[in-house]
C-alpha cells in the first residue's frame, strides 16, 4: 500500500506519519549503535513494529526474560558476533569450500553460541522463549576447537594445525635457510668492480 501525498507534500499513511511523530526511525539507530556487531545493528534497524498485539505481547514478554536472564549474571555481556553471513551463504552452494579468513569469523562466532548457552542456559525461564532459543545455539566445542587449531589469526594455515605439516614447514625453513647462506656465499665471491 503506498502512501498518498496530501497538499503540503507529506505523507498521508497514518502508520508512517505515526512513525515519524515517535520517531521511529532514529530509536532504531540509538538501539543499533548497542548492537553487537554489523549484523544485529541491520537488523535493528530493519525492525518495524508488530501489527498484531499477540504478536507484541508475546515479543514483549521475550525481551523482558532475556533482560532477567543478563541481570542474574553481574556484568555479563554477548561475545562478538563477526559477519558471517557471506560465508554461509557461500556454503549454500553444493561442493563449495571457505577458506581460513572466512572460517575465523565463524569460529568465533560458535564460542560465542557457546559461552552464551553456558551462561544463560540455566537462567532462562521453563518453557520460555530464551529458553527454546538458547537450546538451538551450537554447544560442540570440537569444530571451535579445530578452526582456533588450524588457523592463525590471518586465516593461514597454522604450522601446528598438523604434525605432518609442520614437519615439512620447518625443512622447508632449513632448505630456504641453507639456499640463503649458498647465494649469500656466492656473492662474497663474486669479484668486485
Amino acid at each position: 500500500m503506498a502512501a498518498r501525498l496530501n497538499r503540503a507534500g507529506k505523507t498521508s499513511d497514518p502508520r508512517a506519519h505515526a512513525l515519524a511523530v515517535l520517531e521511529f526511525a532514529e530509536v532504531l539507530e540509538l538501539v543499533a549503535e548497542g548492537a553487537v556487531g554489523r549484523d544485529g545493528a541491520d537488523r535493528v534497524r530493519a525492525l518495524a513494529p508488530l501489527a498484531d498485539r499477540e504478536d507484541a505481547v508475546r515479543e514483549l514478554a521475550a525481551v523482558d526474560e532475556a533482560r532477567e536472564a543478563i541481570a542474574s549474571e553481574r556484568g555479563w555481556e554477548l561475545g562478538p558476533i563477526p559477519p558471517v553471513r557471506p560465508a554461509l551463504s557461500r556454503l549454500a552452494v553444493d561442493g563449495a569450500v571457505l577458506e581460513g579468513d572466512a572460517l575465523i569469523p565463524c569460529g568465533t562466532l560458535l564460542a560465542t553460541s557457546r559461552r552464551a548457552q553456558r551462561d544463560l542456559g540455566d537462567r532462562a525461564r521453563e518453557g520460555g522463549s530464551l529458553r527454546a532459543d538458547i537450546e538451538r545455539l551450537w554447544t560442540h566445542r570440537g569444530l571451535e576447537d579445530r578452526i582456533a587449531s588450524t588457523f592463525d589469526d590471518s586465516g593461514e594455515v597454522a604450522d601446528d594445525a598438523s604434525p605432518e605439516l609442520r614437519r615439512l614447514r620447518r625443512r622447508h625453513q632449513a632448505h630456504r635457510a641453507r639456499l640463503v647462506d649458498r647465494l649469500e656465499e656466492f656473492a662474497r665471491e663474486l669479484p668486485e668492480r
